[in-house]
């Protein structure tokens, strides 16, 4: 990690920068400007492999909207730090080098944008595309994802998906089976989750456009009374009592354990009533009956 570590020792002071166009944008991590140069760095810390920063089109952009943006610079760096594979990968440019960037640029999006190409499903334009649940081309992609991972859907016409988008569909049989491909592609999805945040952890991979956290561990406390007892020094109870949230369900539960088994059953419709008649529910116009659909247990 030597190499890293010195590199990083010359770079204190510095702030955000930007490239920004009418038709790209993005965030570099580090724009350090000294007079009319300036060095651009960005950390990478997957360990597979990355374009060289003398042909990288990220590093490319980024120094593009920097140096447009600032007119006086004359000279540029780009570096990207890569502390997993002990890389540091540098490439020095002029403001002559420019013209040919943006041409290379300007390329790239005016074919990613003509209006008359054939549809060709991806991953990163079906992402934003507003016309994903209309598109023939990614549904032809995605009903053989959906028929190899179930065969509930095999019936399910390649016509029929192909030229019917949801919101145009009011023949019942057809929704049903679009639902059934739904839950298939949302297990293929969740799969993928699954194995991208495996590499991710386990073995340091840097998955393209998507970042590790880390969500603070979760602190139920079971007894409200010892929680109590514990901040009472510091709290009063009716700072307490508002931070605490009452779910009808939980009361349910517990005043439950107490019936008999026949009685069970009416718990819940015995604590709603206690609360409606104190007040305490919020109107029935308020309470929230979202509607949903669950698959039939005999299907």
């Amino acid at each position: 990690m030597g190499t890293f570590q010195s590199t990083c020792s010359k770079w204190i002071k510095i702030y955000k920068g930007f490239c920004m166009s009418t038709t790209i944008f993005g965030t570099v991590d580090r724009v350090i400007i000294k007079g009319d140069h300036v060095d651009l760095v960005d950390f990478k810390f997957g360990i597979g492999e990355i374009d060289d920063a003398d042909m990288n089109i990220q590093g490319q952009a980024y120094l593009l909207g920097v140096m447009d943006k600032f007119p006086e610079l004359q000279t540029a760096t780009v570096h990207f730090l890569i502390p997993r594979r002990d890389e540091v990968l540098t490439h020095d440019y002029t403001r002559a080098d420019m013209e040919d960037i943006r041409l290379r640029i300007n390329m790239i999006v005016e074919k990613a944008e003509l209006e008359n190409a054939e549809a060709i499903p991806n991953t990163e334009g079906c992402r934003y595309c507003k016309h994903k649940l209309s598109c023939p081309a990614l549904s032809d992609k995605m009903l053989p994802l959906a028929k190899k991972y179930s065969a509930s859907v095999e019936d399910f016409e390649m016509s029929l998906w192909g030229n019917y988008s949801p919101e145009k569909v009011d023949d019942p049989m057809v929704l049903s089976k679009m639902l059934n491909v739904a839950q298939v592609v949302d297990k293929w999805q969740a799969a993928a989750k699954e194995q991208a945040l495996k590499l991710a952890v386990e073995e340091g991979v840097e998955i393209p456009g998507y970042d590790l956290h880390y969500r603070n561990a979760s602190m139920g406390i079971e007894d409200a009374q010892e929680a109590f007892d514990a901040v009472s020094h510091i709290m009063s109870p009716d700072d307490f009592m508002g931070a605490c949230k009452v779910s009808v369900s939980a009361l349910a539960k517990k005043y439950a354990e107490k019936l008999e088994r026949g009685e069970k059953k009416n718990a819940r419709a015995v604590i709603e009533l206690s609360l409606e008649e104190a007040e305490v529910l919020p109107p029935e116009e308020e309470r929230d009956r979202s509607p949903y659909l669950r698959k039939s247990r005999n299907l």
